[in-house]
C-alpha cells in the first residue's frame, strides 16, 4: 500500500488531526504504565469515541520531489462520520468529502464532478478501508483482531501487533504518555508498508492530540505532513452533504 495508491484517500482524511496549541509536557517523575493499563489508557484516549470539529490543518503532500500544500478542516460524528473541506492556500475549496462507515461522496468543485464510491471500493482500491481511518488521528483501534503484546515497556515503548482483516498493524506505544508514537499498517507478510508517526503532543480539555503526523511510504519516495491548528469539541446536530448542483455524477467501482 504505497502512498502513491492512498494519497487519494488520505487527502479526504488529512485534515482530520486538529488540537488546540497548548502543548503537551510530560509531568517529572510520571511512572510508566505497562501492559493492561497502558492499552485502557490509550484506548480511553481515542478522540473518535466523541464528536468533535476541525478548524484547521496545514497539509504538505510529497512525491518524487515534488511537494504541494493544501489547508483543511473536519467535522466528525461519532460513532464514524466525516465530513471534510479542502481548500488551496489561496482558500479556494477544492473539494468537499462525506465519508461514513459505508458511503463516500465527493463534491469536486473545480471540475464540478460527484463522485460515489463505497466502502469496498476504497478497500479494493488502497488497501484500507474506513474502519481504519481513526489511525490518522493516533487512535487504538478496538476491533483489532489476535492482539498481542510483542514489548512491554521497554526503554520506554510498547510494541502491540495485531490485525484488521488482510492488514497487519504495528502499534508503538509511548509509556510515559500513553498515547500511540507510531504505527505500521501493511500486508500480512509485512510489504507495502506506511508508517505514521505521531509528536508534539498537546491538549484539548481531558485529551491529548498529536500536533504533528508525519505519513511515509515505507522504502518509497512519498510522504504526507499533517501540521496542526485548533480542535473543539462538541455535541453538535447531524452532518449534511449537499451534493454539488447541476455536478456530472461519478459512481467509482
Amino acid at each position: 500500500m504505497s502512498v502513491k495508491n492512498v494519497i487519494f484517500l488520505f487527502l479526504f482524511i488529512a485534515s482530520g488531526c486538529a488540537v488546540s496549541k497548548k502543548k503537551f509536557s510530560i509531568v517529572e517523575g510520571t511512572p510508566e504504565l505497562r501492559g493492561t493499563s497502558l492499552s485502557k489508557l490509550v484506548i480511553a484516549s481515542n478522540i473518535t469515541a466523541r464528536d468533535f470539529d476541525i478548524v484547521k490543518a496545514e497539509i504538505e503532500l510529497f512525491d518524487n520531489g515534488s511537494g504541494r500544500k493544501l489547508l483543511g478542516s473536519l467535522k466528525y460524528r461519532a460513532p464514524g462520520e466525516y465530513l471534510i473541506s479542502l481548500r488551496h492556500r489561496s482558500g479556494l475549496e477544492a473539494a468537499r468529502i462525506f465519508i461514513t462507515a459505508d458511503t463516500v461522496m465527493v463534491n469536486d468543485r473545480i471540475s464540478r464532478n460527484l463522485y460515489i464510491g463505497s466502502s469496498e471500493y476504497i478497500l479494493n482500491k488502497f488497501g484500507i478501508g474506513t474502519t481504519l481511518i481513526p489511525l490518522i488521528f493516533g487512535d487504538y483501534l478496538i476491533s483489532m483482531k489476535d492482539a498481542e503484546t510483542v514489548r512491554d515497556c521497554r526503554s520506554g515503548i510498547s510494541e502491540i501487533q495485531g490485525y484488521i482483516g488482510d492488514r497487519e498493524i504495528w502499534y508503538f506505544l509511548d509509556c510515559k504518555i500513553g498515547k500511540v508514537s507510531s504505527v505500521t499498517v501493511s500486508d500480512k507478510i509485512g510489504r507495502n508498508a506506511v508508517r505514521l508517526n505521531f509528536s508534539e503532543y498537546r491538549k484539548s480539555g481531558n485529551y491529548f492530540y498529536p500536533g504533528k503526523i508525519t505519513l511515509e511510504d515505507v522504502g518509497g519516495m512519498s510522504r504526507i505532513n499533517i501540521v496542526i491548528g485548533s480542535l473543539e469539541f462538541r455535541d453538535s446536530k447531524k452532518l449534511e452533504f449537499i451534493p454539488g448542483k447541476n455536478y456530472e455524477k461519478i459512481i467509482l467501482k
